[in-house]
Formats: structure tokens, C-alpha cells, sequence
């Protein structure tokens, strides 16, 4: 379903937001050397892409093409604010 900005929306059950937190960290470890990519399909509406930058890790959501960026911090502090829901 796409909002008023053109972002699609997916909604993940508990289940899949523990996959994809799963996945993220592995691919994260693989993620070696500077400007590497590591791209993996999650599911059908999701693409992840794991980089490796001068900043850290950054995680990158392609969602029925959209980008959507986070990186490896914010993403931990809101799994732990997830879990804690």
C-alpha cells in the first residue's frame, strides 16, 4: 500500500522482525572492507543491503524500491526499544 509521499508500507509480524534483525546481523559480519556491499533478499517487498562506510555499518531497506536507510546504532537501539514493547 503506498502513502501520500510514494513509500510503500510493509508490515512485518514478530516472527519476521526477529528474521530480519537475524539477518542484519549476519550479513553486518560479512560486510568486509570499505564500500562493500552485501545485498540479500528477504522476502518478496523487501531487499536488504548491507554496507560497510566510513561511518560504520549502514543498513539499507529497498522496499518495492524506495530506500530506506539506518544505521547499525539507531538499528540496535530500536530493536531494544522493540523488544522492550
Amino acid at each position: 500500500q503506498q502513502n501520500q509521499k510514494g513509500f510503500h508500507n510493509v508490515n512485518l509480524d514478530d516472527d519476521e522482525v526477529k528474521k530480519l534483525n537475524i539477518l542484519l546481523q549476519e550479513l553486518s559480519k560479512s560486510s568486509v572492507g570499505y564500500d562493500t556491499h552485501v545485498l540479500s533478499k528477504f522476502n518478496e517487498e523487501i531487499i536488504v543491503d548491507v554496507q560497510s562506510t566510513y561511518n560504520g555499518i549502514m543498513f539499507t531497506l529497498w522496499i518495492y524500491g524506495s530506500k530506506h536507510t539506518i544505521n547499525e546504532g539507531r538499528w540496535e537501539l530500536a530493536m531494544k526499544r522493540y523488544d522492550a514493547f
